[in-house]
């Protein structure tokens, strides 16, 4: 997909549904921003900076909510909610939204769903005249600050890269007892060209709500170890399905070819704009908070060099294999993380970008599932804030 990184493409406030409740929770005020259901007293702008003034607040106000960036067709918040006082704002928390209500086709941050709550103090704890000022003049006598998170985690990868494999044995010098033992190379297998058809989320939630600690369980989504599950043509990854920005198919299958006998090989996300100027490329997905996903790619062509099965005779030309064919596709799968080089990820967390600069593969992490249990490959991810999180693959 070629997506922007988070921190070049920072997130935007777009729309905004304010709500004001009673101490029971009653929604007891709601106010629009932007394009919102809501009426709307002020601008994007004003919220921003911090100058929205909530005009005709009734003193009954002790918490304040507000969802942004949240207009899921399937369940918007309906206009006017508050004029019913039987509306309790866990109506509003309850309202899902799915993997698809958080990403687009651009892969962009800029308009993730956002959420914060916080309490309303009033100037005067009485609550007996109006004691304050916003900077445009306007009378206020309560105040609230809400910090505004997002919804969802954030998962990046930089690269694909192949290294050579090495296979070594324990040397004895049992002739000579001072010289120590050596593990010596008896087999390399080189990658000379890959062709990577996807790069596919599995083992994630497709849905969950607004207000809840963690995601509905019923939206789990594996595909398990089933190799016709991996492709964008096919449930859950099609066009129609829940997860269909949950996959990836870089240039609809990019080829990595080794022209130097290089040791790496090496396979990055197409950059729109080649321009010095431009900013950096990754494969970018928007993920809902929860188990930490697994990341499985799909390779159509594999080509190695074994040094097992070259010609004794050096004259002769060298053997290329390829491992892979029309219906015997090749993966890996990222199953496990690392924050630097000893910290497992257990769970993905919201407001956080888990950057996997690399994923660094050689032909022992090359199975014909996609799941394979008995090839773990850990990755090092770096953690920041919004939060930015680069990490690494765990293969233990």
């Amino acid at each position: 997909m070629g997506d922007v990184v988070a921190d070049q493409d920072p997130m935007e406030l777009v729309t905004a549904d304010i709500f004001f409740t009673d101490g029971t929770g009653l929604i007891i005020k709601h106010v629009g921003v932007g394009n919102s259901n809501g009426s709307i007293q002020f601008t994007l702008k004003d919220v921003k900076d911090g100058n929205a003034v909530v005009k005709n607040m009734t003193e009954a106000a002790v918490k304040c909510y507000i969802v942004a960036n949240y207009a899921p067709a399937a369940a918007p918040i309906e206009k006017d909610l508050a004029k019913d006082l039987d509306v309790n704002i866990t109506t509003v928390l309850a309202k899902t939204m799915s993997v698809n209500d958080i990403n687009d086709p651009e892969g962009s941050v800029k308009k993730l769903p956002l959420y914060g709550e916080g309490t309303v103090t009033f100037v005067n704890p009485d609550k007996s005249v109006v004691n304050g000022e916003a900077p445009d003049g306007t009378k206020y006598g309560g105040i609230v600050q809400v910090t505004l998170n997002s919804l969802a985690s954030r998962l990046q990868i930089g690269k694909i890269t192949a290294r050579d494999f090495e296979q070594t044995e324990p040397q004895d010098h049992d002739d000579n007892p001072d010289t120590p033992d050596q593990d010596v190379v008896v087999r390399r297998v080189e990658i000379r060209e890959f062709e990577v058809e996807g790069i596919y989320l599995n083992y994630f939630y497709s849905s969950e709500e607004l207000g809840s600690k963690g995601p509905e369980q019923a939206s789990f989504v594996n595909s398990e170890q089933n190799p016709a599950k991996y492709l964008s043509t096919v449930a859950p990854y099609v066009a129609t399905g829940v997860a269909d920005m949950m996959h990836d198919n870089p240039d609809d299958g990019e080829a990595a070819k080794d022209e130097d006998n290089s040791d790496v090989l090496t396979l990055l996300p197409a950059a729109v704009d080649p321009a010095p100027e431009a900013k950096t490329k990754v494969w970018a997905y928007n993920v809902l908070p929860g188990a930490t996903p697994h990341i499985v790619v799909r390779f159509s062509k594999v080509v190695v060099k074994d040094s097992y099965e070259q010609p004794s005779d050096p004259g002769e030309p060298e053997v290329l294999t390829t491992l892979t064919g029309p219906d015997k596709p090749l993966f890996i799968t990222v199953r496990g993380f690392l924050n630097g080089e000893s910290e497992k990820i257990t769970s993905f967390a919201v407001n956080n970008v888990y950057t996997l600069g690399d994923i660094a593969f050689d032909r022992s992490d090359l199975s014909e599932i996609p799941e394979d249990e008995s090839l773990n490959v850990v990755v090092n991810v770096e953690m920041l804030k919004w939060k930015d999180n680069p990490i690494t693959w765990d293969k233990d």
